[in-house]
């Protein structure tokens, strides 16, 4: 299984290296600067190629997600019939895992897209606007970060880990003071 996430990585990532360049880019008419960005296409579909095979690979892994996760949430719901504590822990972690992905995803498959369907997408954003989806842009971020802190906080031996950790800090923190 990691062998083949590596691969699916990768392969996802080398087309970048082909299509992708720094570019100047301007706002309401100024040279604001440079930016990692798409080649020129004399096609749209050329263009928009790397943008819809992104929106469709994480559109499959959104749909393995929830199917994966709800074959997990079976063998939970079978295996633990009176927790039900635990059971919408799961359920809860899993949806706000497949949720962050696809809130974190969509939005940079949309933007590669235009950008390879547009020629001067960049160029026709006022700064507001560009302010707006260069964040948009690198909302794939967000799933990295959060994703650990999903798992952590909804995990009861972390926590249980974590009281003990502040009650020591606490502890050392009283003995210390005059």
């Amino acid at each position: 299984m990691v062998v083949l996430s590596f691969l699916l990585a990768f392969s996802m990532a080398v087309p970048l290296a082909m299509t992708y360049d720094h570019i100047e880019f301007a706002s309401e008419g100024t040279i604001v600067g440079k930016r990692c960005g798409k080649i020129k296409y004399d096609s749209d579909i050329d263009g928009a190629a790397y943008g819809i095979v992104y929106l469709s690979v994480n559109f499959l892994i959104l749909v393995s997600f929830i199917f994966l996760y709800g074959r997990i949430g079976c063998n939970i719901y079978g295996h633990l019939k009176r927790n039900n504590r635990v059971k919408n822990k799961f359920t809860l972690m899993f949806m706000i895992i497949t949720l962050v992905f696809a809130v974190s995803v969509i939005p940079v498959g949309i933007i590669l897209t235009l950008e390879g369907i547009m020629h001067d997408f960049w160029d026709n954003l006022s700064r507001n606007q560009l302010i707006v989806v260069l964040w948009l842009y690198h909302t794939y971020l967000i799933n990295n970060f959060i994703n650990p802190i999903i798992y952590a906080f909804l995990d009861p031996e972390f926590w249980k880990a974590t009281k003990t950790l502040f009650k020591c800090v606490c502890k050392v923190n009283r003995t210390q003071e005059p």
